[in-house]
């Protein structure tokens, strides 16, 4: 008799223990797919260089992945059946430190936006909740500055020879465009301004 209990409490012992393995086995699993599906999400997602035409969205990830930005006026645009209200800029490359330039915005108007990513033939879209998940939509937004005033009034600072010297760079002063660059646009757009002052 001491012997089948013997065997009985070893069996017993054993099948607890090839359970305990099978659960801890299971949520190991569960976490390794989980984090391979999540490790390209968009991390410390921001707007930035915001003027009253354009803006600059950055995030990091750790895996390195292309982005699409998907935005638009209109934050139901995301629904689904809807997205003929959306606008696209897609980044030129894979990377892990992500930038996308968004340009001819409109002056003092409110944009959304979701970060689309492609894994495998899935897309996955991500906004300020996460994964967007059952339609349940929450974009990221920004608000673009008020039109750019006449800059008439610092015309007469602006040396003209300094411009060639100034050509290439982001200096503010030169950049009257404001697209982040000084070039031969801003210059000519320097000469119309100081011949039209109304302007």
């Amino acid at each position: 008799m001491p012997k089948n209990i013997f065997k009985t409490l070893i069996l017993f012992v054993g099948l607890a223990i090839s359970l305990g393995i099978l659960i801890i086995g299971i949520i190991n699993l569960k976490s390794y797919f989980t984090k391979a599906n999540e490790s390209g999400q968009p991390q410390d997602v921001r707007t930035v260089n915001i003027t009253d035409q354009s803006a600059t969205i950055l995030w990091n990830s750790t895996i390195s992945n292309q982005g699409l930005i998907r935005y638009s006026t209109n934050p139901t645009a995301f629904e689904s059946g809807n997205t003929s209200a959306l606008l696209f800029v897609a980044e030129s490359k894979p990377t892990t430190k992500h930038e996308v330039r968004l340009t001819s915005l409109k002056p003092n108007t409110t944009y959304y936006y979701q970060i689309e990513l492609t894994s495998g033939k899935e897309k996955l879209i991500y906004d300020q909740g996460g994964l967007v998940k059952n339609n349940k939509n929450l974009p990221f937004s920004f608000t673009t500055t008020s039109q750019t005033t006449s800059q008439t009034e610092n015309l007469p600072s602006l040396d003209p020879n300094i411009f060639k010297q100034k050509f290439g760079s982001n200096d503010p002063l030169y950049d009257l465009n404001k697209d982040g660059v000084v070039n031969a646009t801003d210059y000519l757009l320097y000469l119309s301004r100081l011949n039209n002052p109304k302007e």
